[in-house]
């Protein structure tokens, strides 16, 4: 299982807020955690694996830093990652906060890569089974990553496969023991979540989202065409949402 690893300092890159959005614009962070928080699919534990995320998360912040935010932001208590994964008790879509795809709720907004890619326009496409762009950028270089799994667990609309991650569900589909669902990271179809059968104390990696973000500031530089921007985090009241969610008995 994962026991949690130093982020390297080199090849770190240092990505903007996505271009087009305006004050008032609300958006989250999607992405592939780096080699270091790879993990099997042993636990049934849905917090295990959140716990993969906000490390990650905390890592992307440091890099992020003033040059993204523009303040210390990120210091908000309340802001959070979250894995995409279903166990049998939890669905990613309830533990992501991104079930409801009423317009105008809280959390159904616009999913972007750190390289300003947009991966869904909303809750709604991102259980559609078709992305914008798929999650295959290293949220540490920005690096194109093709070729590799994430551990899911879950189908494409969101809910718990019939391979829930750290289950017995599976157990006999594959010759290779206990098998669970994996998504490819290159994939913008419905198998960027359930493309295949790994074993499940392989270590993979696994998606992540950020909480709600909220651009406060825009303003030109100097420079023609960079930007620096101000935001604040509406996490707060995602992860309030979250932590009232229910989960299947």
């Amino acid at each position: 299982m994962f026991l949690g690893q130093a982020i390297p300092a080199a090849a770190q890159f240092v990505p903007e807020v996505p271009e087009g959005l305006e004050v008032g614009d609300e958006f989250r962070i999607g992405g592939f955690v780096s080699e270091e928080f790879f993990t099997d699919a042993l636990s049934d534990d849905i917090d295990f694996y959140n716990a993969i995320a906000q490390m990650q998360g905390e890592a992307i912040e440091e890099i992020l830093g003033d040059s993204y935010m523009g303040t210390d932001i990120f210091e908000n208590p309340d802001f959070s990652w979250q894995a995409i994964v279903s166990t049998d008790a939890v669905d990613a879509r309830d533990n992501t906060g991104t079930a409801d795809t009423t317009e105008g709720a809280v959390g159904n907004v616009e999913i972007y890569r750190l390289d300003q890619e947009l991966i869904a326009n909303d809750n709604d496409q991102l259980w559609s089974g078709t992305l914008e762009n798929s999650f295959n950028i290293s949220v540490l270089d920005g690096g194109v990553l093709n070729g590799r799994a994430s551990w899911t667990g879950t189908a494409s609309d969101g809910t718990a496969s019939n391979c829930a991650l750290g289950t017995d569900a599976c157990r006999g589909l594959s010759t290779r023991g206990n098998s669970f669902f994996s998504g490819q990271i290159d994939g913008t179809e419905g198998f960027w979540t359930d493309d295949t059968l790994n074993v499940q104390s392989k270590e993979q990696g696994i998606y992540i989202l950020s909480d709600v973000i909220t651009v406060e500031m825009v303003k030109d530089m100097p420079e023609p065409g960079t930007v620096i921007s101000l935001v604040t985090l509406g996490g707060i009241f995602l992860g309030t949402s979250r932590r009232k969610k229910s989960t299947k008995k």
